[in-house]
């Protein structure tokens, strides 16, 4: 017998059903009286009198504008928790094909599915896989959402806006950091404020690039970030927070100077990075947990489980720092309920990205991801996603077992 899910703290159901309307009963009442400066007079069977019929219609629509206005951060969570799928980082010839596969795997209408490249090369070293938006698949179904990773990249170099642009930046303060950024190393070994002030310059500069496409109506749906690593639970954890924090608020505020709105993305973080949701609440992890939680839509938890034992067991290893997230309470537990579980295909096998590390037939392979997605849809999530279709994982077979077994993970959360 499955165990019923107790309802969160704030009074809001996490998916349909009862969006919290009796507890609001209360509150409502008390600001449409201020507001209307409604006083019943309250009869001997307990009913108001309202008086005439046009100051009833006008109570009855200040209660429901009020009531409206109640609601709406119940609709922008209930939106933020709709059963999602994520297809990252994969050669861009293959995206026709992975398309074609997620027409057909028969996601529900109500599903969103989310899919990207990275968008900056490596600063050094080799190059990797980027695409631009194609915009022909991209809309209400299937969102767009390029990653940013912390390795250094080409947006360290300098900061990319127009002439006009950086006009307008100058009058508001915005007029420093401009220039190429310190390594990695160094910009951890400044201060707090340099660290998180390098941060949210790094996030600014990945929505510089989107800028001018969203005017044009490219449609941009969120961003990623890869990914809030293993070393924020290290011995220099500190540093490594204050920077993806300042990151975090980069890449959701934009530059409010030049017309940016807010935008959550989908934050990805490292399987060995989740002690630092079991460890005492201080003031710096407050705020890093609470610039997480505003930023983020989804957090992608990077489970990577070896192909190998018992799935449901295996999953339920893997599952433990989305238990962490929700002892947690605050806004751990809230990201607990937006906590999406990060997948890959199996077929490049290496000790961090696990995968089919006995070299198992594909038929043992399928059966043993969709048992392992069974049992952590009974868990409770918010979506499944699979990460790097690099050769093997480009295969057509691959691509087209593991979107379908999306689809029924996805399926399973309703």
């Amino acid at each position: 017998m499955a165990t019923q899910r107790a309802a969160p703290k704030d009074g809001w159901c996490s998916r349909g059903g009862d969006y919290g309307i009796t507890p609001l009963r209360t509150s409502v009442l008390r600001y449409f009286k201020r507001a209307t400066g409604f006083r019943s007079r309250v009869r001997r069977h307990g009913q108001p009198k309202l008086g005439s019929r046009p100051a009833r219609l006008a109570t009855l629509a200040a209660a429901l504008a009020v009531l409206s206005v109640a609601l709406a951060p119940a609709a922008a969570e209930a939106n933020r928790t709709r059963p999602t799928a994520l297809v990252a980082y994969y050669p861009s010839d293959r995206l026709p094909l992975i398309v074609r596969s997620l027409n057909r795997a028969g996601f529900p209408s109500t599903s969103l599915v989310y899919f990207g490249n990275y968008s900056a090369q490596p600063r050094h070293g080799a190059r990797i896989a980027t695409s631009t938006s194609p915009g022909e698949i991209a809309g209400k179904r299937y969102r767009w959402a390029p990653i940013l990773q912390m390795a250094e990249s080409t947006l360290w170099d300098r900061r990319r806006v127009s002439r006009r642009e950086a006009e307008k930046l100058a009058t508001t303060g915005q007029n420093d950091l401009t220039g190429s950024m310190p390594s990695l190393a160094r910009v951890l070994r400044g201060s707090e404020r340099s660290r998180v002030r390098w941060g949210t310059e790094l996030g600014r500069r990945f929505r510089d690039r989107f800028r001018a496409r969203i005017r044009d109506g490219e449609p941009v749906a969120a961003w990623q970030f890869d990914e809030v690593r293993t070393e924020v639970a290290g011995s220099s954890g500190r540093r490594y927070r204050d920077f993806t924090r300042g990151i975090l608020f980069g890449l959701h505020e934009g530059r409010k100077p030049l017309g940016d709105p807010p935008m959550r993305g989908l934050v990805h973080m490292s399987h060995n990075a989740f002690p630092i949701a079991r460890a005492r609440l201080t003031g710096e992890l407050r705020r890093f947990w609470a610039r997480v939680n505003s930023s983020s839509a989804r957090l992608v938890g990077e489970e990577y489980p070896y192909f190998r034992g018992r799935a449901s067991r295996v999953a339920y290893d893997q599952a433990a720092g989305q238990r962490a997230l929700r002892r947690g309470g605050g806004d751990r537990a809230a990201l607990s309920r937006r906590y999406l579980v990060g997948l890959t295909p199996g077929y490049i096998v290496t000790r961090s990205l696990g995968g089919n590390v006995d070299r198992r037939p594909r038929d043992w392979v399928n059966r043993w991801r969709a048992d392992y997605i069974r049992a952590r849809a009974k868990m409770g999530v918010a979506g499944f996603g699979e990460f790097n279709f690099m050769p093997p994982n480009d295969r057509d077979s691959v691509i087209g077992d593991v979107i379908r077994a999306l689809a029924v993970g996805v399926r399973r959360l309703g």
